[in-house]
Formats: structure tokens, C-alpha cells, sequence
């Protein structure tokens, strides 16, 4: 029996959960709904996906850092000549720095998400620590404890026999991403005699390499998403996909109640 197809109205939602109940001969879809309460209302709505929500807000920012990007700076790098930039063009590359900023953070948020919704509530993870002891990590001490690149590196290939990322291109982009990302988010005033340090990061920012880093965030969401397709806390990041029911023998086995 081929289940039905389901319409998406935003792939930011969350993964919807279809059963197939034998007695009945159909598929039920399940698709969690928040009600929150704000003052004298209660709003519900579906349950969003956290890393489509970051993936979808990084993603537009990094399209207005390029439209900046392309029109402000991309023109001039070649040119051997010392470019006084207006006061229009100044505003111009303040937006562009808290877009490519903004989109930064987001992608690698995405990431941190997405390693934390599909780590096992029930896995362990043993890493060797120094004297050659070693610690074990339970779900919520991994959530904490370890780094979002030994998650995604170390954790989740034990844990669910997906490749280790580190064997993909584009994993050397990932961790200057993580780099990058942390140089923002752990800001400091920087005395004048440091004040190359903070040259040196605004340049990253402006260099067109920027972009690739953005990139390997949403290349690795893909790469996973190749493997692990059915998992219900990936996110949606095709047009078309297949969710594999749940079968059980009766509607009753759920504990809920027929409604004829």
C-alpha cells in the first residue's frame, strides 16, 4: 500500500510522524502542534524545525551579504587603488557586516542543532581522557560538555554508523566556520597594541572565502540528511521526500481511541 502524499506548506516545519494501522488498511499522519499561551490568547501552530529555522535564516542573510558584496567590494579588489568609501557606502558595509555576521552564527547554530536532535536519548559515549582513564558521556552530558565538532566528528558516526565528515571535502571549511563563528560570538575590546587582532577578523569577513565557510555548514546538513533521510528530527531540505510509516496493528495499540 503506497501512502499518501502530504503537500508541504514550509519546510520549516517539523517532521510529521505517519502510522500505518493494519485493521483500518491507511496511513494516519501525526504532525506535533505547539499551543502557547501570550497574555489573553493561546496561539497553536505546527512545531517548527530548529535546524531548518537557522539553515533558512542564514541562508537569507548570506544572500543579502552577496548582493552587498557583489556591488560594493567585488568591483574594487581588483583595481590597484585606495578606495575612500562614502558615507552611503559605509552604511552599505556595516550591513553587509552584520548580514555576513548574522549568517555565520546561524549556519553554524544549524549545525549545533542538529547534532544535539539526533544524538540517541540512550547512547554512551567513551572518550579517553588524560592518565588514560576513561569518562563516559551520557545524552545530556554530550549535550553540554562535548564540542559541536566532536559531536558531529566523533559522537554521531558511533552512534549511528553514518561517515565520518571529516572524510568530506569540505570539512577543513567547516572548522574555520566554527573558528570564525567563535571569533564573533567571543568578541573583546582590543587594546591598540592588539588591534591587528581585529583587523585581521573584519578581513575574513570581506574576503570572498567567507562564503564557501557559510556553504560547508549547509553542504554538511545535506551530506547527513543523505543518510539519515527518514530520521524524524531532520530537517526538510528537498522539495520531495519519503516518510516511512510506523506500522502497528490497530489504532487502539497507540492508546488512542476510534473515531467513527
Amino acid at each position: 500500500m503506497e501512502g499518501p502524499i502530504h503537500y508541504l506548506f514550509d519546510k520549516r516545519v517539523q517532521k510529521p510522524v505517519v502510522y500505518r494501522v493494519g485493521d483500518l488498511n491507511e496511513d494516519i499522519t501525526m504532525q506535533e502542534i505547539l499551543t502557547c499561551k501570550l497574555g489573553k490568547c493561546k496561539l497553536r501552530f505546527d512545531r517548527p524545525n530548529n535546524t531548518s529555522i537557522f539553515l533558512s535564516s542564514s541562508d537569507r542573510e548570506l544572500k543579502q551579504a552577496k548582493t552587498i558584496y557583489n556591488s560594493l567590494i567585488k568591483p574594487k579588489i581588483t583595481q590597484r587603488e585606495l578606495f575612500n568609501l562614502s558615507n552611503e557606502d559605509n552604511i552599505l558595509l556595516y550591513d553587509y557586516l552584520e548580514h555576513i555576521q548574522s549568517s555565520i552564527v546561524m549556519a553554524f547554530t544549524a549545525i549545533e542543532c542538529l547534532a544535539n536532535e539526533l544524538l540517541p536519548t540512550d547512547f554512551i559515549y567513551k572518550q579517553k581522557v588524560q592518565g588514560g582513564e576513561i569518562r563516559e558521556f551520557n545524552h545530556k552530558e554530550i549535550e553540554r560538555w562535548v564540542s559541536t565538532i566532536d559531536k558531529i566528528a566523533l559522537v554521531l558516526p558511533s552512534a549511528l554508523g553514518i561517515t565520518n565528515p571529516t572524510k568530506y571535502n569540505f570539512w577543513p571549511k567547516f572548522t574555520k566556520l566554527k573558528d570564525l563563528r567563535n571569533e564573533i560570538i567571543h568578541s573583546r575590546h582590543v587594546l591598540p597594541i592588539d588591534q591587528k587582532e581585529n583587523e585581521r577578523v573584519i578581513l575574513l569577513l570581506l574576503s570572498d572565502s567567507v562564503f564557501g565557510k557559510i556553504k560547508s555548514a549547509s553542504e554538511l546538513a545535506t551530506r547527513i540528511h543523505s543518510e539519515l533521510s527518514e530520521h524524524k528530527n531532520m530537517p526538510f531540505l528537498k522539495e520531495v521526500e519519503t516518510i516511512n510509516p510506523i506500522e502497528i496493528p490497530t489504532w487502539e495499540s497507540l492508546g488512542g481511541k476510534r473515531i467513527d
